[in-house]
C-alpha cells in the first residue's frame, strides 16, 4: 500500500510538471497571439494531465480468440521485503507531514487576512464593507465567497471606476477563479517539494488577473481609460491570499495597464485561441495516459516471458515470507486458480495444488490480489479468463519447482 502511494504521487509529479513547463513556455507567445484569457485557460493542463495519470494505464491485448488454463511462471518468495516496506514508509511518512505542515500554513494565512478585515458592513448589491484599506477589494473565501470592499471605496473612486471594481471581482466569481485557487492551494498542500510550483504558482496568479481584465473590458469597451485609474488607485496586497481572489490592484500594474491600452482581439483571434486551448489539452491529456511506465516488478519479466498469449501480468509484487515460516523454515509450492476479470483484477482465488503450510499458503493468496494482469481478448475486446499461478516459497538461493504440485492433476 505504502509503495502504491508513493508510486501515485511520483508519477502524478512528473506529468504535472511536464505540463507546467509547457505551460511556462507557451504562456507569452499564447498571450500575445490570442489574448490574456487564452493564456489563462493553459493552466488547465497540469491537473488535466495528473488526471489522465491516474486512470488506467492502456493495455496492448494479443488478440488471441481462445482461452484456456494458462501456467504462469514460477515466483520466488522473497525475504526481504519488509526493508523495501520500511522505506517506502519513511518515504511517505515525509511525504505526509509536509502536507500537513503546508495545510496549517495555508489555514494560518487565511485565518490572519479574514481577522484583520474587521468587522464586515453590508453595503448592498452582494458586497461587503471592511474596516481596513489593505489588500481590498478582494473576493474572499471559498463557501461562503464575498465581495470585500475597502473602508475608503467610496472615496477611492469615482462612480464609474466603483462599477467596474466590483464588475471586476463578479467576474473572478463568475469564471469560478476562487475555485481554481482552492485547487491551486490543494496542489500546494500535496505538492510541496516540487520547486516548479515556487515558480509556477506566481504566474498562474498573475494571468488569473490578466484575464479576468480582460473579461472586464471586454463587457465594458468604452471604459478602458477608467478601468486603468482604477487600478492605479489600488492598493498593492502585500501578501498573498490563499483562498480566495487578491485584491483588485495587487498584481504588478504595468503589465496589466499594458494589456488596457492594446486595442481589443477580434471575435475570430479569440475563437482561435479556444480551439488551441481544446488541441493542447487533448494532446497533453493522450500523452500523459498513453505513456504511463508500467510498474516495475521482481521476476515481471520471466513471468512475462512464459505466460500464455491470453493472459499476462501486468503488476506484480513478491509475497512477504511470513516470520513464522521463516523460524521454522517451511518452504514448499502454492498453485492458485485465479480468474482474471476483463479489467485485468484477480477474482475467485482457490488453492489449486499445494505442498506448503497455511500460513505460506495465506501468503500466496494475500499477494495475488493485490496483482494486476493484462487480462485475455476476444475479437478485440478484453474478456474474463483462468490462471494457474505457482508461487514458490524457499529459503535456498535456487528456486526447485515442485512438479507434484505444478501438475494439473
Amino acid at each position: 500500500m505504502n509503495n502504491d502511494v508513493v508510486a501515485l504521487v511520483l508519477a502524478t509529479t512528473a506529468v504535472s510538471s511536464a505540463a507546467l513547463l509547457i505551460v511556462l513556455l507557451l504562456r507569452r507567445p499564447l498571450r500575445a497571439a490570442f489574448g490574456a484569457r487564452s493564456a489563462y485557460g493553459l493552466w488547465s493542463l497540469p491537473p488535466l494531465a495528473m488526471i489522465a495519470a491516474l486512470l488506467p494505464a492502456p493495455v496492448h491485448f494479443s488478440g488471441s480468440p481462445t482461452l484456456g488454463l494458462v501456467p504462469a511462471s514460477p515466483l520466488s518468495a522473497m525475504v526481504d521485503v519488509p526493508a523495501t516496506g520500511s522505506a517506502s514508509t519513511v518515504w511517505l511518512a515525509i511525504w505526509l507531514l509536509g502536507t500537513v505542515a503546508m495545510m496549517a500554513w495555508i489555514g494560518w494565512q487565511q485565518r490572519r487576512f479574514v481577522c484583520a478585515l474587521g468587522p464586515l458592513r453590508e453595503v448592498g448589491d452582494g458586497c461587503v464593507q471592511a474596516t481596513v484599506n489593505a489588500g481590498l477589494p478582494a473576493l474572499v473565501g471559498v463557501l461562503r465567497t464575498r465581495i470585500v470592499l475597502p473602508a475608503d471605496f467610496a472615496t477611492r473612486y469615482d462612480a464609474d471606476q466603483q462599477r467596474l471594481v466590483i464588475a471586476h471581482e463578479r467576474e473572478h466569481l463568475r469564471r469560478g477563479d476562487h475555485l481554481a485557487n482552492l485547487l491551486a492551494a490543494i496542489v500546494r498542500c500535496l505538492y510541496w517539494f516540487n520547486p516548479l510550483l515556487v515558480i509556477a504558482l506566481p504566474l498562474f496568479w498573475r494571468d488569473q488577473e490578466l484575464a479576468c481584465d480582460a473579461g472586464v473590458l471586454a463587457a465594458h469597451p468604452r471604459q478602458r481609460r477608467r478601468y486603468g485609474a482604477a487600478l492605479l488607485n489600488s492598493q498593492c496586497l502585500r501578501e498573498r491570499l490563499p483562498l480566495g481572489c487578491q485584491g483588485f490592484g495587487s498584481h504588478p500594474l504595468k503589465e496589466r495597464i499594458t494589456m488596457i491600452q492594446q486595442h481589443a482581439l477580434s471575435k475570430f483571434r479569440i475563437r482561435l485561441g479556444r480551439i488551441a486551448i481544446v488541441l493542447l489539452a487533448g494532446a497533453v491529456t493522450a500523452a500523459a495516459w498513453a505513456l504511463q511506465p508500467q510498474p516495475a516488478a521482481s521476476a515481471e519479466t520471466a513471468a512475462d516471458a512464459n505466460a500464455s498469449e491470453a493472459v499476462s501480468f501486468r503488476t506484480q509484487f513478491p509475497p512477504i515470507y511470513p516470520g513464522a515460516s521463516l523460524k521454522a523454515r517451511e518452504q514448499g509450492t502454492v498453485v492458485l486458480k485465479v480468474r482474471v476479470l476483463a479489467d485485468g483484477t484477480p477474482s475467485d482465488i482457490v488453492i489449486h495444488k499445494s505442498t506448503a503450510s497455511p500460513a505460506l499458503e495465506q501468503a500466496a493468496i494475500d499477494a495475488v490480489q493485490a496483482w494486476r494482469f493484462n487480462p485475455a481478448a476476444q475479437n478485440g475486446r478484453p474478456v474474463e479468463g483462468t490462471v494457474l499461478v505457482p508461487v514458490i516459497f524457499s529459503l535456498d538461493n535456487q528456486v526447485v519447482t515442485d512438479k507434484q504440485a505444478l501438475s494439473g492433476g
